[in-house]
Formats: C-alpha cells, sequence, structure tokens
C-alpha cells in the first residue's frame, strides 16, 4: 500500500521525535543505487525515503539506522542470534536484517503508533502486555526483538550517540 500525504507527515513526525539524530530526507521517485532500485535506504548515517514508497518505508530504514548505528556489536549478534531462532538458520545477516526490519515496520503500523498516544500508564501496560504474547508466541526470542521495537518507538535512540562514524550501506 503505497504511502499517502497523511503516512508520510505521520511518518516524519515520529522520525522527528524519534531519531532526529540520523539525517533524513524524502526524495522524490524511485531510489536508485547500484543496479538496485527501492523506496528506502540507509547509507552514510542516513536514511532517504522515496515519496513513492509503501507506507511505513520510514520505520523499516529506522529499524537499519538503530542496528548499525546505536547498537554495539555484542547486541547486534544477540539481535540476529534471536533471528535466527525465529527465522530459520538459512538466512545471510542482511537477509535477517530485512526480516527484523520489516516486523519492525509491521509493528509500527499496528500497535507501535497507537501506543505512541496512550497515557503513560496505558502504554506501559499495553507494552507489558505486547511482550508477553511475543513470549508465548516465539520466547524470548520474540520478546526481545519486540523490546528492541519498543526502545526504538520511545525515542531511547533519539539522543544517543552513534557508536561509529561511518556505516557501510544497508
Amino acid at each position: 500500500e503505497q504511502s499517502t500525504k497523511i503516512d508520510m507527515d505521520t511518518a516524519d513526525a515520529w522520525w522527528a521525535d524519534n531519531m532526529s539524530n540520523v539525517p533524513f530526507k524524502r526524495v522524490k521517485g524511485i531510489i536508485k543505487r547500484d543496479g538496485k532500485v527501492g523506496y528506502g535506504i540507509f547509507e552514510a548515517g542516513a536514511v532517504e525515503v522515496s515519496d513513492l514508497g509503501v507506507k511505513g518505508t520510514e520505520f523499516h530504514e529506522a529499524f537499519h539506522a538503530v542496528f548499525a548505528m546505536f547498537l554495539d556489536p555484542s547486541r547486534q549478534e544477540k539481535v540476529l542470534a534471536d533471528a535466527r531462532r525465529m527465522y530459520g538458520d538459512k538466512l545471510t545477516e542482511e537477509q535477517l536484517e530485512e526480516k527484523l526490519a520489516e516486523d519492525f515496520r509491521e509493528y509500527m503500523l499496528t500497535d507501535g503508533l497507537s501506543n505512541r498516544e496512550k497515557s503513560t500508564v496505558r502504554r506501559f501496560f499495553s507494552e507489558l502486555l505486547e511482550l508477553i504474547k511475543a513470549m508465548v508466541k516465539d520466547g524470548f526470542s520474540g520478546a526481545r526483538k519486540l523490546y528492541l521495537a519498543q526502545q526504538i518507538n520511545s525515542g531511547k535512540f533519539n539522543n544517543a550517540d552513534a557508536r561509529v562514524g561511518v556505516y557501510a550501506q544497508r
């Protein structure tokens, strides 16, 4: 489903509140890099999202930015190990990260954005219930994946220092 103007404005406001330390630019048309095309890209410590993108592309790219810039290698390995348990061990690290980024996009389009509008107490209990459901469904791996999504959505990384100065294209 292609993003509407309202979807893009909502995502832009979320970015300003939660990812303001990561440069963000909305570009016209499809993004092309190295013979590949897409709706969004995390590259050189910044995110670009196409105005033709599917709904939630901003959130997908936000996951890549947090994963590369703010998680130390030990936490990255733990996140990928959990993803392997959930999705199988035949996927590459890049494929696992793509799955996780897409999971974050889905989370934001369902529970994530609506949680942000709740009072602090309601949000706490909603997020706790989400964690319990994730643990029942996917064990500790699912709960840890959801907890990372909740941290991103709450702005935990908004004022964090990036762990490195140069980032690989993702």
